[in-house]
């Protein structure tokens, strides 16, 4: 099941596939949460998405954007959405 929900601009969008949150600002996956955990990225993009993250996260809570890829990556492949 694919579902998509708006957060209230066209630019804050969470996708659902199975049991993974997929959160995008504009086209970019930003955080995404599994069954292993909640992940969201430092802010290396813009104003907009910075707010969109306060929104969603916790500054402490934000991982480097390396290391954010990197279990975002793993999160695809183990859920075959590579």
């Amino acid at each position: 099941m694919i579902e998509l929900a708006n957060q209230g601009t066209i630019n804050k969008n969470i996708v659902t596939i199975g049991n993974i949150d997929l959160y995008f600002s504009y086209k970019t996956i930003v955080a995404f949460r599994d069954e292993t955990g909640f992940y969201c990225s430092v802010n290396v993009w813009s104003k907009t998405t910075n707010k969109f993250l306060n929104e969603i996260s916790t500054k402490e809570q934000r991982i480097s954007n390396e290391e954010f890829n990197t279990k975002l990556q793993e999160c695809l492949k183990r859920h075959n959405l590579e």
